[in-house]
């Protein structure tokens, strides 16, 4: 019976995917990619395209049920091979080496017994945080007993705790998941973060062999971001945060990539980057503000890009589909729908108290210091590499300047909104931990593309 329903939570997430697979054949670029690169591609792009399209037929009446849903499928497949276009197409080869080096192997097992344990973990109990069952798993069952976007979960008897002001895209998927399942899981759903931990892993090795990291660290860095206490912590309990950081990652390192050279061939890696980053303002609210700073910073870069005119008009009309297809939707139905953010009060900002309690600052810088720094527990090492990178290597591309000053500006806000919540600064400290998930990572990245040719590929 297990079987059939872990068979069956695979199928939901694979119909997505196979159908982001196709969306992908549209585009040449991708010809040339590894497979398991396209294939984490369409899994993020097929499941962000479909949760917005199924958001869209909630909102205008239709039942968000299995059929709907696997027509929604069904449909981005069809679409997306009647507008394929006829070219010639190189199969991606992955060249396997046969023979690793003995640290490579060593890793690679230290791996697997991770991926090992988290699943163990992962299974070993239903649900068993608040944020898990009471804010993604509430909203996905009863989008799975209600079958239709029901003003039962925004309502003002709702509890405050379910948090009616966070998007849609991730109940969406466990709703999805669900419906293939038959019934509520809360066993077998904790697969997803797992899922998702795994694509995290892929993604963040592939972009390590790019920049001719040695395939043993290449293995060894995703290791310590997802071995790391918080993170196991987090992606043991439903938490948002491995969809949220797949997306942004994925992003991330195709607008990298395209800032390399910004050639206009590469013009579906501006896209999908963008998209991407977008999206995660449809999965968590922290998405909307990484989205606009990195786009901010995004269009003074291309004061440095041969052709302006061009790319200007293209990251207008790309950022307009982004937001059309992913933002306003969303804000604007929160805003017709009187829906509140619970854990801030834009009247604070204009109470005497709020500025009284700026002190609060310094605790909240003190404590990210301590936590970053000082504290053995969590992932260290990244942030004091950041530094050493930072001060030792000048030598910067437009890509490197882009994530540094992007990853910067958003710790800052963070922090800084952190001041004018209602919710204790105790809780806000805590939740810190799993906030700066995102830094941690975009951190490795900046690193990683300062510091290659000391950490060269010798295999």
């Amino acid at each position: 019976m297990i079987f059939i329903q872990i068979c069956k939570l695979l199928i939901s997430l694979l119909l997505p995917t196979l159908a982001g697979n196709v969306v992908l054949d549209n585009f040449s670029y991708f010809t040339t990619k590894t497979i398991i690169q396209q294939w984490l591609t369409a899994f993020s792009l097929g499941i962000v395209v479909f949760t917005s399209i199924w958001f869209f037929m909630g909102i205008c009446g239709f039942p968000i049920d299995l059929f709907s849903g696997t027509l929604i499928c069904l449909f981005i497949w069809s679409f997306a091979k009647i507008t394929k276009k006829i070219l010639s197409k190189k199969n991606a080869t992955i060249s396997v080496k046969k023979r690793e080096k003995y640290a490579y192997i060593f890793i690679l097992i230290i791996t697997l017994i991770y991926f090992i344990f988290l699943v163990i973990f992962s299974l070993s109990k239903p649900v068993p945080s608040a944020p898990g069952i009471g804010v993604w798993g509430y909203k996905a069952k009863v989008l799975f007993h209600e079958e239709s976007i029901t003003s039962s979960l925004f309502d003002s008897k709702v509890p405050s705790y379910t948090h009616p002001s966070y998007p849609f895209g991730y109940p969406l998927l466990l709703a999805w998941n669900y419906l293939w399942m038959g019934k509520c899981n809360d066993h077998l759903i904790k697969l997803i973060p797992v899922i998702f931990t795994i694509a995290i892993f892929l993604q963040f090795y592939l972009f390590c062999r790019e920049q001719k990291v040695s395939s043993s660290l290449s293995l060894w860095f995703p290791l310590m971001f997802c071995g790391s206490y918080i993170y196991v912590f987090t992606a043991g309990r439903l938490y948002a945060e491995p969809f949220f950081i797949f997306c942004v990652l994925q992003g991330t390192v195709f607008i990298l990539e395209y800032l390399e050279d910004a050639d206009p061939k590469k013009n579906i890696l501006l896209f999908l980057g963008v998209m991407l980053l977008g999206a995660s303002a449809w999965i968590k609210n922290e998405g909307l503000v990484f989205f606009c700073i990195s786009i901010f910073y995004f269009f003074l870069m291309g004061k440095k890009i041969e052709n302006k005119r061009r790319f200007y008009f293209s990251l207008v009309f790309i950022v307009l589909f982004t937001s059309l297809l992913f933002v306003f939707p969303w804000l604007i139905f929160r805003f017709l729908q009187k829906i509140r953010i619970y854990d801030f009060d834009k009247t604070l900002f204009l109470a005497k108290e709020s500025f009284e309690n700026i002190d609060v600052l310094y605790e909240c810088l003190n404590t990210v210091f301590k936590n970053m720094f000082l504290k053995i527990k969590g992932n260290n090492a990244v942030w004091y590499f950041l530094l050493f990178s930072f001060l030792f290597f000048k030598k910067q591309s437009s890509g490197s300047k882009w994530l540094l000053v992007t990853l910067l500006s958003y710790c800052f806000c963070l922090t800084f909104i952190y001041i004018f919540s209602i919710r204790s600064l105790d809780w806000h400290l805590r939740a810190m931990q799993r906030t700066f998930l995102l830094p941690e990572i975009l951190a490795w990245l900046y690193i990683l593309k300062k510091m290659p040719k000391v950490i060269p590929d010798r295999t």
